[in-house]
């Protein structure tokens, strides 16, 4: 007789190790619904096109944001999102005209839209406009020591001192340096005044003893080219009366400002009382 074989209950046919059909744990329902047909997928916000959202790239879940920050493009959207941006930033970025393509070197360079899009209209690329930021600017200064005709390095120091574009152009305008600027600032001059002083070869530390004399920077040229260089040198003389010419003609015979102020107030010329020096005769 032949044998019948068994099958225990429970135990499917072609045994206890025999393939059974069980749910793919890595398919979504959405990959099992190629149509985009599935119930996730039927939402009001995708406005019936939940294949192409799907076909994109999105979850349900993430077709539904981007849906409800007005994107009905699923392409566009997906172009925000691949440039790394989220639904609110992209449509911060796209309101202020930009696409994703343009945006996203702004905003990987720090930048705000409002920011990227003021700097981008006065010329700015995103490399040129962190050349600025990294050195510590705003977005306003920028465009400020931009327009005063500064470059980011050379607009750097006079920033750093504490210069507004206008009083860094203007000094800059004469040619004096941001150092030069910071050392004189505590005198109040205007830029002017103190491009003059500086060209007379007077240092900020030795200005207020100039002032003291009541001495234009003219007469601290003149005077120099006599070999007094300094308020304390010229102090004597200066309150001597003396022009640069008559202290040239007295320092040329070896006077100093008392002597010479003497032999003057005794009606004697440089040359007359170098004589008498020299002969020991009195006039």
């Amino acid at each position: 007789m032949a044998m019948r074989a068994r099958i225990g209950a429970g135990v499917p046919a072609g045994g206890q190790f025999a393939p059974t059909a069980h749910a793919d744990p890595t398919v979504s329902l959405g990959d099992q619904d190629p149509a985009g047909q599935a119930p996730e997928w039927q939402l009001a916000a995708l406005r019936g096109r939940g294949s192409d959202w799907r076909t994109a790239g999105f979850t349900p879940r993430e077709a539904e944001r981007w849906a409800e920050f007005g994107y009905t493009d699923p392409t566009l959207a997906a172009e925000w999102r691949t440039a790394g941006f989220i639904e609110g930033q992209s449509t911060w970025w796209s309101g202020r005209g930009f696409t994703a393509a343009t945006a996203k070197p702004w905003h990987d360079a720090g930048f705000s839209p409002n920011d990227a899009k003021t700097l981008l209209e006065y010329g700015f690329t995103p490399r040129t406009a962190r050349s600025w930021t990294s050195r510590g600017f705003s977005s306003r200064e920028i465009i400020d020591y931009r327009c005063a005709g500064f470059t980011a390095a050379k607009a750097h120091p006079w920033k750093g001192l504490g210069f507004s574009p206008d009083e860094a152009a203007e000094r800059d305008d004469l040619g004096i340096t941001s150092t030069q600027a910071a050392q004189w600032r505590i005198h109040r001059l205007d830029a002017s005044e103190e491009q003059r002083w500086i060209q007379a070869g007077v240092n900020a530390d030795d200005y207020p003893g100039w002032n003291r004399l009541r001495v234009d920077p003219l007469d601290v040229e003149q005077l120099a080219g006599t070999g007094v260089t300094s308020p304390e040198q010229a102090a004597g003389w200066v309150d001597g009366g003396f022009s640069p010419a008559e202290v040239w003609m007295w320092r040329a015979q070896n006077f100093e400002p008392t002597e010479a102020r003497s032999a003057r107030d005794r009606g004697l010329t440089p040359l007359q009382t170098a004589g008498i020096r020299t002969t020991g005769h009195g006039g």
